[in-house]
């Protein structure tokens, strides 16, 4: 797989698909680290996340570009990625060994039998993850179910596996087992391949591969979790502190080009308050700084890919069709490159319209 930068098209890396062969002789080795793995303390597993969490740190810029390399994202929202991976870390430092620790219940027959609830890892964990926050949703949905004792399978998105591969990098170099961690690369048939070998399968993407990913699970009774797509509301009643509500929408608007499924793309704003709301966050997207670069002076990189960009314009330009208006934004930035999109705030918006009702992940918004 031939990989290039989004935001400029240049070449960023190669990586080699990975064939059924070769995945299930992965799974082989994995099962055999794993039952090591398990039976190692709790307090050995965690000393190896905390020389990660330190690495990781360490080694920030090297994660800033290569995040950056294949996503064309800005510099903060890679470091938003490296913050998240690390606060993860510490998280479950702090408090896994209490979650998995065994637990007195009552029994049935009070006096004569006792229960405990006890956890054991599941063995094989398989994580299918998209491209929009490849370090964070790779490695760092790994962290919790290796401290857990579990052997972990990553098919990061084709379009972005050079973060995963990275992160298992410094996993090993933090003193993890190789095996324990396998990145498997490749499109949805790889994917499809994981699913046949795992023990359980958490999928983070869009809603139409999520239904296929859980009939695969269901065919063989394993547990899964699916992380979907949304279209998020934000409403902003008449007392609320509207810069401080504006501030909160452009964050949660415009954060990584708007490609996050948490992401607000629609505010419902009580009437009194709705011109002097608007002209905020217009104001505010309107000086949001777009662009390539490699320090943190630009606050929004490009989309993920050309297609991507084409379609949110598209979407932008039928809602305008339909009657919407333009607060802010609303344009392609081909003079940066074929990737970038203006931040859009947009007014007027038809109720029915599909950038109202349907999941647009870009950065545009609609009051």
């Amino acid at each position: 797989i031939e990989l290039r930068n989004p935001a400029t098209g240049l070449l960023s890396g190669y990586v080699e698909c990975t064939s059924p062969v070769e995945l299930a002789a992965a799974v082989g080795r994995a099962r055999e680290a794993q039952k090591a793995w398990y039976r190692t303390s709790y307090s050995n597993r965690a000393r190896i996340i905390a020389r990660f969490h330190d690495l990781v740190l360490d080694n920030s810029a090297r994660v800033f570009d290569t995040i950056q390399s294949e996503t064309g994202k800005s510099r903060r929202d890679a470091l938003a990625e490296l913050v998240t991976v690390a606060g993860t870390a510490r998280y479950y430092l702090a408090h896994g060994e209490r979650f998995l620790s065994a637990r007195r219940k009552k029994g049935a027959i009070p006096l004569i039998t006792r229960s405990v609830l006890a956890y054991r890892p599941h063995g094989l964990v398989g994580l299918i993850t998209p491209w929009n926050y490849p370090f964070l949703l790779t490695v760092g949905d790994a962290l919790p179910a290796l401290l857990a004792g579990n052997a972990v399978f990553v098919k990061p998105s084709e379009w972005t596996p050079l973060s995963a591969a990275l992160g298992k990098s410094l996993l090993v170099d933090s003193g993890l087992d190789p095996n324990l961690l396998t990145i498997v690369q490749g499109g949805p048939e790889v994917g499809s391949e994981v699913i046949r070998h795992v023990d359980y399968i958490a999928f983070t993407g869009g809603t139409v591969t999520g239904r296929k990913v859980a009939v695969a699970a269901a065919e063989r009774l394993i547990p899964f979790s699916l992380e979907l797509g949304g279209k998020n509301p934000m409403i902003v009643l008449k007392d609320a502190p509207l810069e401080h509500a504006a501030a909160a929408l452009v964050a949660g608007a415009f954060s990584n080009a708007g490609q996050t499924c948490i992401a607000v793309e629609r505010v419902y704003v009580e009437a009194p308050v709705f011109d002097r709301f608007a002209n905020l966050v217009a104001d505010s997207a309107s000086k949001i700084k777009v662009g390539w670069s490699q320090s943190f002076d630009l606050d929004m990189g490009s989309m993920i890919h050309a297609t991507r960009a084409g379609g949110v314009q598209d979407r932008v330009d039928n809602a305008i069709r339909s009657g919407a208006s333009v607060l802010a934004g609303g344009r392609r930035r081909s003079d940066l490159g074929e990737a970038f999109v203006e931040p859009t705030v947009l007014a007027q918006v038809g109720q029915k319209d599909p950038i109202a009702v349907e999941e647009t992940f870009g950065p545009v918004v609609s009051l």
